[in-house]
């Protein structure tokens, strides 16, 4: 309460000294700057309107909007978006993205992402640095009829700065608290009116905040370094061709869990035996060719990915030595898209009144994975206790002499999809100005595989007192494949109306559209079943059909029936967005501990349906001062489960999320410019059970910056910013994560505050 009594008395002074000053001197203020970088228009091959123009719900960050929040990757989104919830947990490999509700821990990722229109489609590789961008759009909602499966719960677009837009270098340093320590660079040149190109690269040091018990070190110490090089070629005016290259490392720890008290509710310091770290090599490439004709765009994206990376796990985050994992993946990525869009009639007419875009999609993802678990000393104890107790009243009993078993994994899992979509646009429907309805279809087709090789053996001596009777061992190995297919039809179909023509700019829409989810394999569930199997000593298993069913899971399916608005007043100084939505889904895709607590898997738990509201308000109250509002109202329950939890909410869906900011700013010189900024974000209730029995109540952080600009004439630099920063300032602690294992509950708490220094030269 006193923490809410204190926040209260900040935030009402800041606002109060925001009017005040706007009073003194906001109309002495002739620079227009409000909303100016929003209105970048960056121009796609699918979409022939701006996104505030379309009938879907949507944000838009900018450069800008990037740089003041720090925002270097997808987790610091947190907030600033209505109903996006990516928790901080784990380590780069963990990428769990939540829309209203819809997400997911492991495997499949029901939120697309794209860089440059180039589809990414681990969710391994989603988790990079955003030091280079021009803006970020995240779509709301099922985005399947022009982007595809996994895009169920929408999409996040990155678009990186074009060398023909900007001119220059751009230097960034930064020092935090926490030995915090970061550099980019980034150099724009127009050669001449058809070539230009950027490169530049980054480095990233994180000292860490968690500190493991057990052995003193830090648990989420971090190192990580890239580059990328982009080039754009203008043949004519009808061609345009880019190539954009990036490469990126990580070497970081992570994995931060304590044990959870659930009587007190406390989180212990993390305390484990078993280093563990994720490493991380990242190459993408896109070539993006696009030719206009004077009613037609042809437009080819080609994409490659290649990933190499090392993950080791303490899988039982406890001093004690029960099982561990090292994963490592190798993974490359082709994809290739064609795709027309339109503003014409079949025939030769042109017409205004019609738009459409048609296309096709393919790509091909091979996969291996090599995951070799190791049960410890202390798992064969436990095993060996089991085991007696369950010849307690024999004569002879079986002494295991094994010290350790070590579980190999080979698994190889490519996937290869194939699609076929198209969407129109009719306006002025019904002889009536400003109505338009849009009717999109998608043909989807999938195709994943998976082949894989474990085994795990155990010796033992079978002992009739002391006396050895016999020698002996048990052994098991799985080998074998299996496959799924699926194909689906993802329609939408939309009505907006148009204010324009009624001197109101903005619009309101109706959408129904369907989304969908891939089905896949769950490799960590043979670790679970050769623990038990290696004591039947099954020997040699080949494509056992049980086991083969049980690694599966089904596809997910959804509709969202959506209600939006996107208005603007006084000439855009006042840009109000929202949505009210209702959803429902089968077969949800939910993460959970195998019976065994060593390893996860995805299940499908039943069905859940998803409504709630979002609201986006960004205003330029003068034009020194600006402030916005981003509020995300989700309620997701499941309607059917295959346990007890039918009318349980959903885990990971934050009830609420929550964003005020404002900013002002005001001239110290005819060279000078101070700007200061607040940010409140919010977030909550989350539960992290399917039985509710966890939760985090709603909690909030609050962030600042103070930063000068300085305007230099005469000079080789263009401008010099001087940044000082608090995150958390208040220094919250709330629950990030949480988990049930075979041997206690974990969590993971937040970052602390943390505050430090940005310098930006623009030269």
């Amino acid at each position: 309460m006193r923490n809410n009594k204190i926040y209260l008395l900040i935030i009402f002074s800041i606002i109060g000294i925001q009017i005040f000053g706007a009073n003194i001197s906001g109309n002495k203020q002739t620079d227009t700057t409000y909303n100016l970088e929003k209105v970048v228009i960056i121009e796609s091959p699918k979409e022939n309107r701006l996104l505030r123009q379309q009938p879907i719900s949507v944000s838009l960050l900018s450069s800008g909007d990037m740089f003041s929040k720090r925002i270097y990757s997808m987790k610091d989104l947190n907030s600033y978006v209505p109903n996006l919830y990516i928790p901080k947990y784990g380590s780069r490999l963990t990428s769990s993205i939540y829309i209203r509700g819809i997400g997911s821990r492991i495997n499949n990722s029901p939120i697309g992402l794209y860089i440059d229109d180039i589809p990414y489609l681990n969710k391994s590789s989603f988790d990079i640095d955003y030091s280079d961008v021009e803006r970020i759009d995240v779509l709301r909602g099922p985005q399947g009829t022009l982007f595809g499966v996994n895009a169920m719960g929408g999409i996040i677009n990155i678009h990186t700065k074009s060398p023909f837009s900007y001119q220059g270098t751009d230097l960034i340093l930064s020092a935090a608290t926490n030995n915090d320590y970061r550099g980019s660079i980034k150099h724009y040149h127009r050669i001449s009116e058809k070539f230009a190109f950027s490169a530049g690269g980054f480095v990233d040091y994180k000292g860490g905040q968690f500190v493991n018990k057990f052995n003193d070190k830090r648990i989420d110490e971090e190192f990580g370094g890239g580059g990328r090089i982009y080039l754009s070629y203008l043949p004519s005016s009808r061609w345009k061709i880019n190539l954009n290259l990036n490469y990126e490392y990580v070497d970081a720890g992570g994995f931060p869990y304590g044990q959870y008290n659930p009587d007190e509710k406390t989180i212990a310091q993390p305390q484990y035996n078993f280093d563990s770290d994720y490493r991380r090599s990242l190459f993408n490439s896109g070539l993006v060719v696009s030719y206009k004709l004077p009613n037609l765009t042809l437009t080819s994206i080609s994409g490659f990915q290649n990933l190499d990376d090392r993950m080791k796990m303490d899988q039982d985050y406890s001093k004690d030595d029960l099982y561990t994992l090292k994963q490592y993946q190798k993974q490359y990525t082709i994809s290739q898209e064609f795709s027309a869009k339109s503003k014409v009639f079949i025939g030769s007419q042109i017409a205004s009144n019609w738009h459409s875009t048609t296309g096709v999609s393919g790509s091909y993802q091979h996969l291996i994975t090599n995951a070799p678990m190791s049960f410890g000393t202390k798992f064969i104890e436990n095993l060996q206790a089991i085991m007696d107790n369950a010849m307690i009243h024999l004569p002879i009993k079986v002494l295991l002499t094994s010290e350790r078993m070590d579980v190999p994994g080979y698994f190889k899992s490519p996937t290869n999809s194939f699609a076929l979509y198209h969407q129109s646009v009719f306006e002025d429907i019904a002889s009536i100005p400003g109505l338009s309805l849009t009717l999109g279809l998608r043909f989807d087709l999938q195709h994943s595989k998976i082949s894989y090789d474990t085994h795990a053996n155990l010796e033992y001596n079978t002992m009739r007192g002391p006396a050895v009777i016999s020698q002996g061992e048990y052994f098991v190995h799985y080998k074998g494949h299996n496959k799924m297919s699926s194909k689906v039809l993802l329609p939408r179909l939309s009505l907006k109306y148009d204010f324009e023509s009624k001197g109101l700019n903005g619009n309101v829409y109706l959408l129904a559209s369907k989304g969908y989810r891939g089905g896949g394999f769950n490799l960590q569930m043979l670790s679970d079943y050769m623990s038990y199997d290696v004591q039947k000593n099954r020997g040699v298993v080949e494509n056992d059909e049980t086991l083969n069913k049980a690694i599966e899971y089904k596809p997910e399916y959804m509709w969202n029936y959506e209600i939006g608005w996107h208005l603007s007043f006084l000439s855009d100084r006042i840009q109000v967005d929202g949505s009210l939505f209702y959803m429902r889904l089968k077969d949800q895709q939910i993460a959970r501990f195998v019976e065994s607590g060593m390893g996860r898997y995805t299940a499908n738990a039943g069905k859940t349906r998803s409504r709630g509201f979002e609201l986006s308000v960004n205003s330029y109250i003068t034009d020194s001062w600006r402030a916005e509002i981003n509020y995300g109202f989700t309620d997701a329950k499941f309607t059917a489960h295959d346990n007890e939890y039918i009318g349980n909410k959903v885990p990971f869906s934050p009830t609420n999320t929550f964003n005020l900011g404002s900013s002002y700013s005001f001239n110290l010189s005819n060279s000078a410019r101070l700007t200061l900024m607040g940010d409140y974000c919010g977030m909550g209730k989350i539960y992290f059970t399917e039985s509710n029995s966890v939760y985090q109540h709603y909690y909030y952080t609050l962030n600042a910056r103070a930063a000068v600009d300085f305007s230099i004439n005469n000079s080789s630099y263009k401008s010099i910013e001087i940044a000082l920063w608090g995150n958390n300032i208040l220094n919250n602690r709330f629950k990030v994560f949480y988990f049930d294992t075979a041997y206690g509950a974990y969590a993971q708490k937040n970052n602390r505050i943390q505050c430090g220094v940005d310098l930006r030269f623009k030269f």
